[in-house]
């Protein structure tokens, strides 16, 4: 075992990683997913977000990250804002040859708050009259984590 004497982005890739085989037990323990955001630190110490979601009693939320099962939860709660319905929630669409996937919606963002996915598994933005339209040129990158669980 390693004593830790300062905290640096080294150390701190470790227990990340540490923290991940964590959350895999936990999540085929219990069902509940966990992730841990982004890490603020200092020499003596760090902090980071850890978020948690229980995985629907049929699975379905079972090979979904966690962002993508919030963002999902969200456009449940707010689609009539987009003048959408549940059933657009995971439909394919081919704008421009690339087939996009709606997975749901960040509530924070207002200007872009619809939430799309890549077939190379990056979650982009984009608003409702684009998605509608089958115009998504306005990509701006929210995660990359599919590589969770």
């Amino acid at each position: 075992m390693t004593v830790i004497e300062e905290f640096n982005p080294d150390n701190l890739k470790v227990i990340r990683a540490i923290l991940d085989e964590a959350f895999r037990q936990i999540f085929v323990k219990t069902g509940a997913k966990m992730t841990i955001g982004g890490i603020t630190y200092t020499k003596e110490s760090f902090s980071a977000k850890l978020q948690a979601v229980c995985v629907d009693p049929e699975g379905v939320n079972a090979n979904k990250s966690v962002t993508e099962i919030k963002y999902a939860n969200d456009f449940k709660d707010n689609c009539w804002r987009y003048n959408m319905n549940m059933g657009d929630l995971n439909k394919f669409k081919n704008i421009g040859g690339t087939v996009y996937k709606l997975i749901g919606c960040s509530t924070k963002s207002s200007k872009y708050p619809l939430c799309i996915k890549q077939p190379d598994g990056k979650i982009i933005r984009c608003n409702e009259k684009y998605w509608k339209n089958g115009n998504v040129h306005i990509k701006l990158p929210v995660a990359d984590i599919d590589s969770f669980l």
